[in-house]
């Protein structure tokens, strides 16, 4: 059965809940050099999504979370991904398409992208 995001509203009050992706390896674009970034990260959703149906719908979309992560990860340079700032900008590049793919047509319901691993090799 296809989980719509409206389909997805929690009925009275709940916690924000997380969902984990596996963690992602992208080449990063550096010339010369094999550089690489393993990230894994966890999503924060909103109170009002139901969590059974929430995850039940992520799962459904997870190929294409994670091939957007890959793609997205892959255009990065070293120095795109030095620093706390850039770590910050990153996060929330991330947010902000993951709740454009998820919900284009509702209110945003990830609330944050969590690093829960993010290593440069």
């Amino acid at each position: 059965a296809k989980v719509d995001a409206p389909d997805l509203m929690a009925v009275g009050s709940q916690k924000t809940w997380y969902y984990e992706l596996e963690p992602v390896v992208a080449n990063l674009d550096v010339p010369g050099i094999t550089r690489y970034v393993r990230a894994a990260i966890t999503l924060e959703i909103s109170a009002e999504v139901d969590q059974e149906k929430g995850i039940a719908f992520l799962e459904e979309k997870k190929p294409v979370l994670t091939n957007w992560l890959t793609i997205y990860l892959a255009s990065l340079t070293l120095e795109d991904i030095r620093g706390d700032r850039n770590l910050r900008r990153i996060q929330s590049q991330i947010l902000d398409s993951f709740n454009e793919k998820l919900f284009p047509d509702a209110r945003p319901q990830i609330k944050h992208i969590l690093f829960k691993e993010f290593a440069i090799q």
